[in-house]
This record gives C-alpha cells, sequence and structure tokens, in this order.
C-alpha cells in the first residue's frame, strides 16, 4: 500500500514538473513563435516523464542490471527430454 502511495506521488512530481517545463515551452512555440526554444522545451517535458517511468530508484536500477546480468551467464536449461 505504501510502496503505491509513493509511486503515485513521484508520478504527480513528475507531471507538475513536466507541467511547469511544457506550458512556457507551448509560450514561446505557439505565441511567440520560437521554434527552437519551444520545441526544446517541451522536448525536454517529455524526457521528464520518460526518465520518470523508465527509472524508479537507484535501487532499482541496480537490481534489474543484476538481473540481465545473470540472465545472460546463466540461463535456465531446458527440459525436453
Amino acid at each position: 500500500m505504501i510502496a503505491g502511495i509513493l509511486d503515485w506521488v513521484q508520478r504527480v512530481g513528475a507531471v507538475a514538473l513536466a507541467l511547469t517545463i511544457a506550458l512556457p515551452g507551448l509560450d514561446f512555440l505557439l505565441l511567440r513563435g520560437d521554434l527552437f526554444v519551444g520545441g526544446g522545451l517541451l522536448a525536454l517535458a517529455a524526457l521528464v516523464l520518460v526518465v520518470s517511468e523508465s527509472v524508479r530508484s537507484p535501487s532499482d536500477v541496480s537490481t534489474s542490471t543484476a538481473q540481465r546480468v545473470v540472465g545472460a551467464i546463466a540461463e535456465e536449461p531446458d527440459d525436453e527430454e
């Protein structure tokens, strides 16, 4: 239950941060006509959301890396007889 609440709070924080970056990006892009700055800010907002969804915490990164290494080294035996 606590992990679910913490994940929710983390997602809300990431969305809030992305919105604070995306709104000025929309302002630059649509109202001021500055494609470079507006597009850059929108890309940065999208990057914040992608990173927040793909990387949860440093322990998750190390755990998933260890699982990949172990999975590559120690393959499960086939049960074919």
